[in-house]
């Protein structure tokens, strides 16, 4: 399983969680989570367990293992800070059997605050009104453009696609400070009130 590509500010991490219950005493079932900054050409092994210590639940033999409880899941945190600032990073979960049982991953989730040198070089492309309340328009865009907008915690909080001349509402967000993020122009910060 790839989890999309990512562009990585300061401070950051990878979350999630997993549940795991052992067919039998010599099963060796794992799970490895590896990065690529090289769209997929060489990975780097972050975290990687198998058979009991992967476990999170005890072994079940033939059934097949459903997590009933919150007890049968494992919160887990990888560091991604020693690669702060790439841009494209490619995180894989890659499962292995041993004709074990079955192996649950959820809450999957990348933390990684926005730095000021990500702000835009560009001075053309700037935001209006800012603070805003509603709708946020990009001026000076030349053509269409991916955007992805993150609060100062770096959680994604809207993406899509902006056209010249169009606005993206923000209306829904909660006060605060947030930075957009536009394909090929860098990151600008706006306030919304």
């Amino acid at each position: 399983m790839y989890y999309k590509k990512l562009n990585l500010g300061s401070n950051s991490s990878l979350t999630f969680s997993h549940s795991f219950a052992l067919y039998s005493n010599g099963s060796n079932d794992g799970l490895e989570v590896a990065i690529s900054t090289d769209c997929g050409n060489t990975w780097t092994v972050l975290w990687n367990q198998s058979g009991s210590q992967l476990a999170t639940a005890g072994i079940v033999g033939n059934a097949r293992f459903f997590p009933t409880t919150a007890a049968q899941w494992r919160a887990n945190t990888i560091d991604l800070s020693s690669y702060d600032t790439t841009s494209e990073a490619i995180v894989r979960f890659r499962g292995t059997s041993d004709y074990g049982n079955n192996l649950y991953i959820d809450d999957l989730t990348v933390t990684s605050t926005l730095s000021s040198e990500e702000i835009a070089a560009n001075n053309k492309i700037s935001l209006y009104p800012n603070p805003v309340s509603n709708e946020l328009t990009v001026s000076s865009l030349d053509n269409e453009s991916a955007f992805e907008i993150y609060n100062l915690q770096g959680a994604l909080i809207k993406q899509g696609v902006i056209q010249p001349s169009e606005t993206i509402s923000v209306k829904e967000f909660d006060s605060g400070v947030y930075f957009i993020r536009l394909e090929t122009k860098g990151s600008l910060r706006f306030i919304k009130n």
